[in-house]
């Protein structure tokens, strides 16, 4: 649906009403501005962010040898437009306090040959501020400690606080480098909750920041669930099948590999599902996180993808080529990995037909593009599967095709002061725009919304009353404004009565969903 001002539609019907009364009643008219300006309103929950086309490196302060014209000349000569810096840490390095100013600095140094170079900056996380205690990066001793996001998210409020210069120049904050527990087939359960806790220390400091959430491996539809933050880049890496890509890390032969691509091998269903490699199945693979994109209008970055110089040629290149038609075909934004660093998968080493299948990709940067995608993602929960935890009537299950997931919910009140709580669990702490899914028709009643935290017997009143009575059948959602949470945790909605349009032949009253949109 197209966004049109409420001010606008109020002046068509105005007009229409002017030529013919019946057009436009007072309900129809107050229904139709609703709906103005929910759309008006979903329309300021997406923003526009420049495509980016990129290269990734590895930053090490100890070992790396990049001067400023390998990024202002070779890189911006490539037409890359975004270079992603893996941050990077060991006891090797020294302490951990001596280290991180010297380690800031550095990053800064980098993010100003990228403004020169007119390239954008990724910035990413890739090591354990605790290396240096024997607690290394991507161990569960790392995930499980119980100061782990307050060292993070104090790593990430330093690197933010550095970067006030060069806003404009990061594209975004990649919040930690593949999360994984030792194996890159398990993703920590402390991830998502780091995770948000970082975006919002990212945004106390920088509100329109991008961040960039590792959506972990093995992706399903299950595990696909939009960030209860605003702002964020799902990204997901690939190096699959695995033996393909992986083949002769040390190039002791370059270009010689015995596996396929296209190609059919028994060791290729561990990492990639199916034994047969080809640009169908590559699409088959990632289809979880395209269908993840499509239906919430979120970013998607593959953050990472590469093949070993070592892997057959020209099969490696014809790889290559395959992933850039499928992520562009697709509106991914992605980052080769990697510029100038490990051999196996540098592109200015050994042979130029992986380099051309890269370039052909990142020639799509002129002139650049941009896309309007969600900046918030609504977080919806069913009312047929909350839990009531309250009523002065019967609360029940209803059904209609016309629900957003086929069932809805009715409190059969027959009087002003009836009510039905329900149970949302596990909100964050933040700001919201509180959208309730109802069904109107000729036997309802007027309710308020009150909210509550868990436990708790003081409610505060939130938005105005709603009337839900309309002559006949109506699905809408009702818009509550912003709803300010000060603390996280399950809070309770509670829906009262408290009185009914003259028209009306009853009290019941009855939702769809409540929906809530990071602010």
């Amino acid at each position: 649906m197209n966004s049109v001002s409420p001010s606008k539609f109020a002046a068509f019907l105005q007009t229409a009403k002017t030529a013919s009364p019946k057009l436009a009643s007072p309900r129809l008219l107050s229904v139709c501005l609703a709906v103005a300006l929910a759309s008006s309103q979903a329309s300021a929950q997406t923003a526009s962010l420049l495509r980016i086309r990129g290269m990734n490196r590895g930053e090490s302060i100890k070992t790396d040898h990049l001067v400023e014209t390998d990024i202002t000349t070779t890189l911006a000569g490539t037409k890359a437009n975004a270079l992603r810096m893996l941050i990077t840490y060991d006891a090797s390095y020294g302490a951990f306090t001596t280290e991180w100013p010297l380690i800031r600095a550095y990053v800064v140094k980098k993010v100003q040959w990228c403004q020169a170079a007119g390239i954008k900056a990724v910035l990413c996380i890739d090591f354990s501020p605790w290396d240096d205690q024997g607690i290394h990066y991507n161990t569960q001793a790392m995930w499980q400690r119980s100061d782990l996001s307050s060292e993070y998210c104090a790593l990430w409020t330093d690197l933010v606080n550095d970067m006030a210069p060069y806003r404009s120049t990061v594209w975004a904050y990649d919040l930690i480098n593949e999360p994984n527990y030792e194996s890159y087939n398990v993703t920590p359960p402390q991830w998502r909750q780091l995770a948000i806790d970082e975006v919002q220390a990212i945004h106390a400091i920088d509100p329109l920041a991008w961040c960039v959430y590792d959506v972990g491996p093995l992706v399903t539809s299950a595990t696909l669930v939009p960030m209860p933050v605003t702002r964020v880049i799902y990204n997901t890496h690939f190096y699959r099948p695995g033996p393909f890509c992986n083949e002769d890390l040390s190039v002791t032969t370059p270009g010689v590999g015995t596996h396929r691509y296209p190609g059919t091998d028994s060791s290729y269903v561990a990492s990639f599902g199916n034994a047969t490699a080809n640009k169908t199945n590559m699409m088959a693979y990632l289809q979880n996180i395209r269908n993840f994109q499509t239906q919430y209008n979120v970013p998607i970055y593959m953050g990472e993808f590469s093949v070993s110089a070592g892997a057959q040629l020209p099969d490696s290149a014809n790889w290559l080529a395959d992933v850039v038609s499928v992520v562009e075909g697709w509106g991914w934004n992605w980052t080769y990995h990697g510029f100038k660093e490990a051999k196996e998968w540098d592109l200015f080493q050994f042979d130029t037909q992986r380099k051309a299948s890269v370039l052909a990709g990142l020639a799509n940067n002129v002139p650049p593009d941009t896309d309007t995608v969600a900046s918030a993602v609504p977080i919806m929960f069913e009312t047929e599967n909350l839990t009531v935890l309250a009523s002065s009537d019967t609360a029940r299950i209803i059904t209609s095709g016309q629900f957003s997931n086929g069932e809805g919910t009715i409190l059969d009140a027959n009087a002003v002061g009836d009510y039905v709580t329900y149970n949302v669990p596990g909100l964050i702490a933040g700001s919201y725009d509180l959208r309730i899914g109802v069904k109107d028709t000729n036997t309802r009643g007027i309710w308020q919304n009150a909210v509550a935290p868990a436990g708790s017997t003081t409610f505060s009143n939130h938005g105005v009353p709603y009337d839900e009575y309309t002559p006949g059948d109506v699905f809408t959602e009702v818009d509550l404004g912003t709803l300010n949470l000060g603390s996280s945790g399950d809070k309770q909605f509670r829906f009262t009565v408290t009185g009914k349009n003259a028209s009306s032949s009853g009290y019941t009253i009855a939702f769809d969903y409540i929906k809530l949109i990071p602010q």
